[in-house]
């Protein structure tokens, strides 16, 4: 089962990953007051753990004004779809080079970080690597490098340490929440380093 937007933005934090700027709208007013206290273009996102692929199903949209109706619209295709709907996540809209990090539960290695190539070509990119926790600073240094995004940020004079940050605080996070069975940052904005998207799926018999 997916875990509510809005409580995986919540478990981020709480791990000291950074994350853009986000709101729970749950009425149309809410919505509108958002929009405008964090500033237009806003990304608007259904939070329901039914709605997976949001973009698909037209519960996710980068809204440039008039938040209200966005989000009337946007609820009455939820709500087609499913009744277990917590809100509509209000959130900015930031730009920059796209990575993923990661982390899932391996049957055979146990708990294990991702980071690569992120954004909608992120499985299509195949530049992703692997790593067991407990992770090293090192160990997080060398999966950015050993990576395509990784030479290119190299290129570019990119410091690594908030990538390393969250690339650690991301296996630490797996390693200590037994109920998290996959969890996707995707994507990470560089260099802010900074999460604006994120999936986290439960494992079975476990809510939140």
């Amino acid at each position: 089962m997916k875990m509510f937007d809005y409580d995986a933005y919540q478990l981020l934090k709480k791990y000291g990953i950074p994350v853009a700027k986000y709101d729970l709208a749950k009425t149309k007013a809410d919505a509108w007051k958002m929009a405008k206290g964090i500033g237009y273009p806003v990304y608007m996102k259904v939070d329901s753990p039914d709605i997976v692929h949001k973009a698909a199903l037209g519960c996710v949209d980068i809204v440039k004004q008039d938040a209200d109706k966005a989000f009337d619209r946007m609820m009455t295709k939820a709500r087609k779809i499913t009744g277990n709907i917590n809100g509509i996540i209000i959130q900015e809209q930031l730009s920059g080079v796209e990575a993923i990090v990661g982390a899932k539960r391996d049957e055979q290695f146990g708990p294990v970080v991702m980071f690569g190539t992120g954004g909608p070509m992120a499985e299509a990119a195949k530049d992703t690597v692997f790593r067991l926790v407990h992770l090293s600073r090192k160990d997080a240094s060398e999966m950015i490098d050993s990576t395509k995004i990784g030479v290119f940020l190299n290129k570019k004079g990119f410091k690594k340490h908030k990538l390393e940050k969250i690339i650690l605080n991301v296996s630490r996070l797996i390693d200590k929440n037994k109920d998290i069975a996959e969890l996707d940052i995707n994507p990470v904005f560089l260099p802010a380093g900074v999460a604006a998207d994120v999936r986290i799926i439960l494992q079975k018999g476990f809510s939140h």
